[in-house]
């Protein structure tokens, strides 16, 4: 649900629970059984996706940012350190 909310635009806790077809309370309420908020799930997700996208050397990081969202790759990487607490150089330098 949440990648296809992601595809079509900003991924919002309303969006996303529209893309499962399921009211946006109720999945606030799944996330609150699960110890988590959607903000921290969406982190997550997006997190995890540019680790995995991050390990392609042949893919430059601005498509990557595209392919999350990002106007720019400025933002993406101020976001990318916000949810993992590392740059995408250094993840992608450990590889």
């Amino acid at each position: 649900g949440f990648w296809r909310a992601h595809a079509a635009g900003e991924a919002t806790l309303e969006t996303t629970a529209a893309a499962m077809d399921t009211s946006a309370r109720t999945l606030q309420r799944r996330l609150e059984r699960q110890g988590t908020t959607f903000a921290e799930a969406r982190a997550s997700l997006l997190g995890r996706r540019a680790t995995e996208l991050l390990l392609d050397p042949s893919l430059p990081i601005e498509v990557i940012a595209e392919r999350l969202g990002y106007a720019s790759r400025t933002a993406f990487e101020r976001a990318f350190v916000r949810w993992t607490g590392k740059t995408p150089h250094a993840v992608r330098g450990a590889q």
